[in-house]
């Protein structure tokens, strides 16, 4: 097909410099014959249109020009689509079960499984408890305990911005940012205290499992620390690149340290495991998200390479180092998140303006929702975490 499209193209038009010679007269005789006003700059956009579609329907009436018309036409229909094109109008379910947290410009949704959704009006970010039965939400000099209806269990306000704030693996702590600080409160609101006085502004990250309240968290200059956030002890602590992002695995025995073009994998005490970078991935990327499996140490990423403006979605197993592509497509992806089952990755694509599930297992599998800013209040929203169903 392609070789007999070529030979057709290479066929010469009947009459072809006519046509043109026709069609340019048509535009030049309209042209001659308007009653010369002066307009406004803002109208010679459209008389310029209105002149180029004269000129196609003057040629498309004769044969020549017809072949000009459908070459216009092919030439439209290769161009790129950003996009999955079946993408559905609507977030009308998730594809498994697990509430999940949006964080958008009016503030962040709760979404449920079948789709319905609640706002957390005059929140900013919001991230989930254990058992998905509170949430902990911050804005502007306040952190708070909320239910996922958006009843306000206890607040704390400090004079700094607070961020990035998270539950311990039990619900019994919560760690925030305040300023420079990184503070640390019990889950019912009393006890606030600073744990660090200077730390930088990534949000610190609790080891899943226990017994004890282990922290993670990165010094002004890049480095990673793990604590006892109980005593203040340090238990060890690592450095490679500017850290944006720390993840852990979900047995507690990893963490994964992402930096703009590197992920640095790392046991508690510092020693390091597996480094996946630009050479390791044969491409200059940036990486903008990562996250462990809910379940084993496989490592999902989203790279991004501005040579091609095309990102990838990767899942690589650590047993083995193998690099599985799940997804590719042009521009951003800017967040992700597993499923509490691990069955789907959920990717936030602003350039399509579409969320896109991919199923980690078995036939590659891609399921695309559009319309994201309409249905979350403007603005493309963040990926606040997928959690386990409410208890």
């Amino acid at each position: 097909m392609t070789d007999l499209r070529r030979s057709l193209r290479s066929v010469p038009v009947p009459d072809e410099e006519g046509a043109a010679e026709r069609g340019w007269r048509v535009v030049r005789a309209a042209f001659a014959e308007r009653e010369p006003v002066s307009w406004p700059r803002r109208h010679a956009r459209p008389l310029l249109a209105v002149a180029i579609v004269l000129a196609v329907v003057a040629a498309a009436v004769t044969p020549p020009g017809r072949a000009v018309v459908g070459s216009l036409r092919d030439a439209i229909g290769r161009e790129k689509v950003v996009g999955v094109r079946r993408a559905e109008p609507a977030l009308f379910r998730l594809p498994t079960s697990g509430q999940l947290i949006v964080d958008a410009r009016v503030g962040p949704w709760i979404v449920q499984p079948d789709g319905s959704k609640r706002l957390l009006h005059g929140w900013t970010a919001a991230s989930w408890s254990p058992t998905a039965k509170y949430v902990v939400a911050t804005r502007g000099h306040e952190v708070a305990a909320l239910t996922p209806h958006g009843d306000v269990r206890w607040s704390l306000a400090r004079r700094g911005r607070v961020t990035g704030a998270s539950w311990s693996f039990e619900g019994f702590r919560v760690a925030y940012l305040n300023g420079t600080q990184l503070r640390l409160v019990i889950g019912n609101g009393q006890g606030d205290h600073m744990l660090v006085p200077r730390v930088r502004p990534v949000p610190p990250a609790w080891r899943p499992v226990g017994p004890r309240h282990v922290l993670a968290y990165v010094d002004p200059i890049g480095g990673v620390h793990v604590i006892d956030a109980d005593t203040g002890r340090e238990l060890g602590s690592f450095r490679d690149g500017k850290p944006e992002e720390l993840r852990w695995s979900a047995d507690g025995t990893m963490i994964v340290a992402r930096s703009r073009g590197l992920l640095s994998v790392f046991r508690p005490d510092g020693t390091g495991i597996a480094v996946i970078s630009r050479r390791t991935l044969g491409a200059p990327p940036s990486i903008p998200a990562a996250a462990f499996s809910p379940s084993g140490h496989t490592l999902a990423f989203a790279s991004y390479d501005a040579r091609a403006n095309r990102s990838s979605v990767s899942m690589v197993p650590l047993a083995n180092g193998h690099v599985r592509r799940l997804y590719t497509g042009p521009g951003h992806f800017t967040g992700l998140t597993w499923s509490p089952d691990g069955k789907w990755l959920l990717v936030a694509w602003p350039d399509a303006n579409q969320l896109l599930f991919l199923r980690t297992r078995g036939p590659q599998k891609a399921r695309a929702v559009s319309d994201i800013r309409r249905q979350f209040g403007g603005g493309f929203p963040d990926l606040g975490g997928w959690c386990c169903a409410a208890q």
